[in-house]
């Protein structure tokens, strides 16, 4: 860590690394600290851990710290870590993680999430997050992700989200995806194209019910995973109804405004 250091700060943190390692009988082949100047990068497999973002402002923070220092970590042949994070109930949301863990994931950077047991317990949308930590992290692993895709990852800001998506033949597959501002602050919705077609992963923030969207329902197809069995949609007083809880997908021929209008206007029941 770095709190207390005194100046020069450049010299005395890693001063201070390179002590404590040195008192190991055996040198350890990783070591990572909590913070990190240029001279200790030759002991330091990595360093930087920013402190935890408030999720109103999660992803600009990603953009303004971890994501503008990696291109200056990666110069010192290290990388720092994206986290810590922390578990908000109910305000951290999927789309928060995905926006986060895909940035680490272009420069090959960890993240760290702080979390307790209740926490986890109280989200309804646990699950949903999980998994994407769990797939950025196996894609990360097995190296996936193509130098291409990496820098596309690169570019910052709410107009370059993406999300890592399993396909109709389990296999991972990236895209671009813009969140639609919703009428009713506690449903979720991203629209994304893939195959000719517009797709809306959707969910509620804070629980479950029912959307009503202004779309015939033969118009939509709605599947738990991509290919997956259909979730069942009803008519109620000329509106589709469709249950919003976790994580879903919406596809559909209608037009990129069709369906963002539709999300745009809809209400929960």
């Amino acid at each position: 860590g770095s709190e207390g250091a005194n100046v020069p700060h450049a010299f005395h943190v890693p001063n201070a690394q390179y002590r404590v390692i040195k008192k190991l009988n055996k040198e350890p082949l990783y070591t990572e600290g909590a913070a990190k100047a240029h001279f200790s990068w030759h002991f330091l497999g990595g360093g930087n851990a920013f402190d935890v973002f408030p999720p109103r402002i999660f992803k600009a923070m990603i953009d303004k710290f971890p994501a503008e220092e990696a291109p200056r970590m990666r110069q010192d042949f290290t990388r720092l870590n994206f986290g810590w994070w922390s578990y908000n109930v109910p305000d951290m949301q999927p789309d928060m993680y995905e926006y986060g863990t895909s940035r680490a994931a272009a420069w090959d950077c960890p993240i760290t999430i702080q979390m307790n047991l209740s926490a986890l317990d109280a989200h309804p949308r646990t699950e949903d997050m999980l998994e994407v930590m769990r797939r950025w992290e196996d894609v990360r692993a097995k190296q996936w992700l193509t130098d291409e895709q990496k820098e596309d990852l690169k570019k910052l800001g709410t107009e370059n989200e993406h999300i890592l998506l399993i396909n109709e033949d389990g296999e991972y597959e990236l895209a671009r995806y813009t969140e639609i501002k919703c009428a009713d602050d506690d449903a979720a919705a991203f629209v994304f194209e893939r195959k000719n077609l517009r797709y809306v992963v959707f969910w509620h923030k804070k629980g479950a019910g029912r959307l009503a969207i202004d779309v015939k329902a033969g118009d939509i197809r709605l599947e738990k995973q991509l290919g997956g069995s259909t979730v069942a949609a009803s008519m109620e007083n000329g509106k589709t109804i469709i249950p919003i809880e976790s994580r879903c997908y919406l596809k559909t021929k209608l037009s990129r405004e069709e369906i963002v209008a539709a999300f745009e206007n809809s209400k929960l029941l």
